[in-house]
């Protein structure tokens, strides 16, 4: 079994439009009881907590999130009119506990939030990990393993309603999606290109079998992925 040294989660929600109130951003209560209930803090010692662009995107930074008795650390919330970003140092399953939480403060300002559909038109994420494999690195680069890894990946990958195709791209793999839902498309949604990233991590020694790992995943999908990566790997 892989041994997990780091876990990071980005989740993308996208909405249908006036889901977030007008001017949501530029409300104080918002920006205040945000950064009040997730402890959000300035990234430097000269920058502020909070920023506001000037298309009214609410951006918080270095945040905590406490999830079944663990805290867990959440570098960027952002809250655009039609999307809200969020990374999280945990699982899935804690993010999206989270944006629950986000979404309640949501629906208790605006005027309107009680008539609104809150459900995103798409989630997408994408999970970065770094484990530590029985394998060295090299072995990645066996004959014929890339190949392999093409033809079963595809099981391991989410798809959010579009058909996923992989294309290998040295020890990345591009990840594309075609026959997107007619819904997103009637929503002008785009589902852009993501990579899978199978990497030696930085300053370790190859013959130890560190490996960074990033997918287009849940937390849930992307541990099945790295212990399908781990399990081909022994066998090659």
């Amino acid at each position: 079994m892989a041994n997990v040294r780091y876990l990071s989660v980005t989740q993308v929600r996208i909405f249908e439009s006036e889901v977030l109130p007008a001017g949501f951003a530029r409300m104080p209560i918002a920006s205040s009881t945000l950064q009040q209930k997730f402890m959000f803090q300035q990234t430097t010692p000269a920058g502020p907590p909070i920023s506001l662009d000037p298309s009214g995107a609410l951006l918080l930074n270095n945040g905590e999130h406490e999830y079944q008795g663990r805290h867990y650390a959440v570098p960027q919330l952002l809250l655009e009119s039609r999307r809200i970003v969020l990374i999280y140092l945990g699982p899935s399953a804690a993010a999206n506990a989270m944006i629950d939480e986000v979404i309640e403060i949501v629906k208790a300002i605006d005027q309107f939030g009680k008539d609104k559909n809150y459900a995103p038109l798409i989630l997408t994420e994408e999970t970065s990990t770094v484990v530590k494999f029985d394998v060295p690195f090299a072995k990645l680069f066996s004959s014929g393993l890339i190949g392999t890894l093409q033809k079963n990946l595809d099981r391991y990958i989410d798809s959010p309603s579009a058909k996923v195709n992989l294309i290998p791209n040295s020890v990345k793999i591009r990840v594309s999606y075609t026959n997107i839902d007619d819904r997103l498309i009637k929503n002008g949604i785009q589902i852009n290109d993501k990579e899978l990233q199978i990497e030696l991590r930085n300053q370790t020694d190859p013959a130890e079998g560190i490996f960074f790992i990033k997918s287009p995943n849940s937390s849930d999908k992307h541990n099945e992925l790295v212990e399908y990566l781990e399990k081909t790997l022994q066998q090659a």
